[in-house]
């Protein structure tokens, strides 16, 4: 029975030291002392190394959004292009229409006609 009672006290012990060394560990966040203490000074470089790789996640995010914002003006910019395209073709469809030109040689008095009769089939 005694054996029994010592494993239990030892299971609580552990359980207790546990919840102890969490509680620690969290106090030692929030004061800052981790930052000196084992914790750092065993796993220093990788802190370093996990600095290092944000950083650049944060320098590759930046430049994808400029890259992003950029390539949005170019569609913007070429859609503009594609309206004022096709705004400057039907302008000129209609100055080039024949009734157009028959009439504007109409108004300068050119004495020029088109053609009655259909081109001749070889």
């Amino acid at each position: 029975m005694d054996y029994e009672q010592e494993d239990i006290e030892q299971n609580n012990d552990n359980q207790s030291s546990i919840a102890i060394r969490i509680g620690r560990f969290i106090r030692d966040i929030f004061t800052g002392q981790w930052l000196i203490g084992d914790l750092a000074r065993n796993n220093g470089l990788a802190i370093l190394l996990i600095l290092l790789i944000s950083l650049i996640y944060i320098g590759f995010a930046y430049r994808c959004d400029q890259l992003r914002n950029k390539l949005a003006e170019k569609n913007t910019e070429s859609k503009n292009l594609r309206i004022e395209s096709i705004d400057l073709e039907t302008e000129l469809m209609q100055i080039s229409r024949e009734s157009s030109i028959t009439y504007m040689l109409e108004e300068r008095h050119i004495p020029l006609s088109g053609t009655n009769e259909p081109p001749i089939d070889l």
